[in-house]
């Protein structure tokens, strides 16, 4: 039983109010400096009057953080219902200086005098009181929260320290406790009290109601694809199977190109082949790290489905697999790349960087 069937009830709730309520697209003034927000009829839902400065996305679904500039009043943060509802003053939540974008119908908010982080809906109604030091983005229907950290400071950067992190589910209640906080579990494909033939990529934990959850580990269901697709040899046709419709590559004299992926595997396979084949044979001195869609390499249509409404890479959904080989040859060093991205036609190289 996979645990979509168990949120049945609510994501049937999210999906019908999604498919119903149309989404809102961005327009702008005579000299673009002033934003507003019109639904698929063309009618005007939110007049042209937010601050374009700092960027508002494209289009949205239910709710935005907005940060406006206004003239003699300072800096404006809130965030806005697709009704036009103003909520949540002083309250966006962001994460690497970029306020949060909503996911599932909700998104989080940060309380500056607790300094803790709670969740509101499509609405902009509470759904989660602030009570945690830290949270994840709502991923099918579940929540990574850490609770009772305190945070500390190296002068630039701030960071948790203790604290307990679990799974809760969007009406707070804890699903699994001591849940690790990590970007390496696939949320969307969860088992409960299922045997799995090939444990190999997946991770189980025991919920408070007892029951056996198993997720798939990204980078563990990436080594399993190298392995099924290269366990024999690196041939042409198998890796340009791999590869997605183009690649981009490093150039010493130009930088980085792009090139479709039967030409890229007929300029390269004498590169790539005997790299590959060393990871598979273990002779080589390589890592995997988790990564995420880089928008100033890889955008246009073919790319768009990796990204959110806020044009944010779904790392949730969509990682990047970035397998690094360290070379030494007679002490000259240097690290061959290869990114791959995860589709729902598996993992598809989508860049390949050699510096020597």
């Amino acid at each position: 039983m996979r645990i979509h069937l168990i949120y049945l009830c609510c994501l049937l709730t999210y999906n019908a109010f999604s498919q119903e309520k149309d989404w809102l697209f961005a327009f702008y003034n005579a000299d673009s400096t002033l934003v507003g927000y019109k639904n698929q009829k063309n009618e005007v839902v939110i007049p042209a009057n937010l601050n374009a400065f700092f960027g508002l996305p494209d289009k949205f679904q239910n709710i935005i953080s907005v940060i406006e500039n206004t003239d003699g009043q300072g800096i404006k943060q809130y965030f806005l219902t697709k009704n036009g509802l103003k909520v949540g003053f002083d309250s966006l939540h962001y994460f690497d200086n970029t306020p949060d974008c909503e996911n599932e119908g909700f998104i989080r908010f940060h309380n500056r005098k607790t300094d803790k982080v709670g969740v509101l809906n499509a609405d902009g109604v509470i759904q989660i009181p602030a009570e945690y030091s830290a949270m994840d983005i709502v991923k099918n229907g579940l929540i990574t929260v850490l609770k009772g950290a305190q945070r500390k400071s190296d002068g630039e950067h701030s960071y948790w320290v203790g604290g307990k992190s679990s799974l809760i589910d969007t009406n707070n209640n804890v699903i699994i406790e001591d849940f690790p906080i990590t970007t390496d579990l696939d949320f969307y494909n969860i088992l409960i009290d299922e045997s799995i033939q090939d444990q190999s990529y997946w991770e189980k934990f025991k919920g408070v109601d007892g029951k056996i959850y198993s997720f798939i580990n990204f980078e563990k269901e990436f080594k399993q694809h190298l392995e099924d697709q290269f366990s024999l040899e690196v041939r042409d046709e198998l890796l340009t199977e791999m590869c997605f419709d183009t690649v981009t590559y490093w150039n010493e004299d130009t930088g980085w190109l792009k090139q479709n992926s039967l030409d890229f595997v007929a300029d390269h396979l004498d590169k790539i082949k005997p790299i590959l084949m060393s990871v598979m044979d273990g002779s080589a001195d390589f890592f995997i790290s988790t990564s995420y869609l880089n928008p100033f390499l890889f955008e246009g249509p073919a790319f768009l489905k990796f990204y959110n409404h806020c044009a944010d890479p779904m790392y949730w959904k969509y990682p990047v697999m970035d397998l690094v080989v360290n070379h030494d040859v007679s002490g000259n060093r240097s690290q061959s790349h290869f990114e791959f991205l995860r589709t729902e036609d598996g993992y598809k190289l989508i860049l390949f960087s050699l510096r020597i």
